[in-house]
C-alpha cells in the first residue's frame, strides 16, 4: 500500500509501512545507517510477522539489505514443503475426466498455465482451480491404482511404411529392433495411463455416440478397443483360430453401456454375433425387462 504525501510543493509516492517506520522508529533507522559505513545501500523496512498488510509499528523494523535477504530466505525454507521433488500435484479435468500427476512446481506452471503462488497454494493443501476445467491438488506420490486395478502395456508396433503413411499394429510384446516404440498402459477397469515424466491417467472423453476415446500421437483411439486388446487377447485369438477375420471383429459392451469399459463388461464378437447380441438387448428393453 502506498500514499502520495506532499513534500513542499512536490508530491512523492511513499509506501505506508515506510512512513510508519520513519515516524515511530527513527532511532533504529539511524543506528542501522551507521552500520552501513557510508555506503549507498538503502535500508529496508521489514514486516516482522511476514504479513505485509500488518503495518502496525510494533510489526515493523529497519534492516540492512543483507539482513532482510537472510530473513526472507530463512522464512521461505521453513514454509517450503519437505521433499518437494518427491511431491506430485494431481491435476483433474472436470470436463474430460482426465487425471494427471505432475512432479514439481515448474512443470505445473508450464502445463496448467498458472502462477507460482497458485502452485504453492496447492502444495499447502488447497484445491486450486485452473484454466480449461483443471483443478490442482497435492498428492504425496503418483496417482494410485484403484481397488482391483492393474495395467497392461500395449505397444504400437511398426507394420508398414510407405507413401508418407505409417501403419502400426497393437502388440503386448515390445517389438525387436525398433527404437522408441510408442506404448500405453491400459487398465482392466478402463483407464489409460500415458508415458512421460508426468503420470497421466484418463478414463477418456465421452463422444457424441457415448463411446470413450483417448488421443495419442495425433490419433483418436476408442478405450474399449484398447482394453479388449490388452486384456482379452486369448478370446480374440480363439475367434481368429476358428476362422474369423481379425480386422472385422467387434468389441461388445455386455451391459449395453458404451461408457463402461471394465474388462468384465467387454467381449470379442464376430459382426453377425454382435448384431444378434445387440438385438437381444433391444428386445429385452422393449419388453420392460432389465437390460442385459
Amino acid at each position: 500500500m502506498s500514499v502520495n504525501p506532499k513534500f513542499g510543493d512536490v508530491y512523492r509516492k511513499k509506501k505506508v509501512h515506510t512512513l510508519i517506520a520513519e515516524t515511530f522508529h527513527p532511532e533504529q533507522k539511524e543506528e542501522k545507517q551507521k552500520s552501513l559505513h557510508g555506503t549507498n545501500l538503502i535500508l529496508h523496512v521489514d514486516h516482522i510477522d511476514g504479513n505485509k498488510s500488518n503495518n502496525a509499528s510494533y510489526n515493523l523494523q529497519w534492516l540492512t539489505p543483507a539482513e532482510h535477504g537472510k530473513k526472507t530466505a530463512n522464512s521461505l525454507s521453513r514454509s517450503r514443503p519437505p521433499n518437494t521433488r518427491t511431491i506430485h500435484l494431481i491435476a483433474k479435468n472436470h470436463k474430460t475426466g482426465e487425471e494427471c500427476a505432475i512432479p514439481g512446481i515448474a512443470a505445473c506452471r508450464k502445463l496448467l498455465r498458472i502462477g507460482h503462488k497458485r502452485v504453492v497454494d496447492a502444495l499447502g493443501g488447497a484445491s486450486v482451480a485452473c484454466p480449461d476445467g483443471w483443478e490442482l491438488q497435492r498428492h504425496p506420490a503418483s496417482i494410485q491404482p484403484l481397488k482391483g486395478e492393474h495395467f497392461q502395456t500395449i505397444y504400437f508396433a511398426l507394420e508398414s511404411e510407405g507413401s508418407g503413411r505409417v501403419s502400426r499394429t497393437l502388440s503386448l510384446e515390445r517389438p525387436n529392433g525398433e527404437a522408441n516404440v510408442p506404448w500405453l498402459d491400459v487398465s482392466n477397469l478402463g483407464r489409460i495411463r500415458f508415458p512421460g515424466t508426468s503420470v497421466r491417467i484418463t478414463w477418456g472423453t465421452v463422444t457424441s455416440d457415448r463411446y470413450r476415446v483417448v488421443q495419442f500421437r495425433r490419433r483418436d483411439f476408442r478405450v474399449h478397443r484398447l482394453v479388449a486388446e490388452a486384456h482379452r487377447q486369448s478370446e480374440k485369438r480363439a475367434l481368429i483360430d476358428s476362422g474369423a477375420k481379425e480386422e472385422f471383429l467387434h468389441v461388445d459392451h455386455m451391459d449395453g453401456d458404451p461408457r463402461n469399459n471394465a474388462v468384465e463388461n467387454l467381449q470379442w464378437l464376430t459382426p453377425s454375433a454382435h448384431r444378434k447380441e445387440t438385438w437381444r438387448r433391444m428386445k429385452s428393453k422393449l419388453k420392460g425387462g432389465e437390460p442385459l
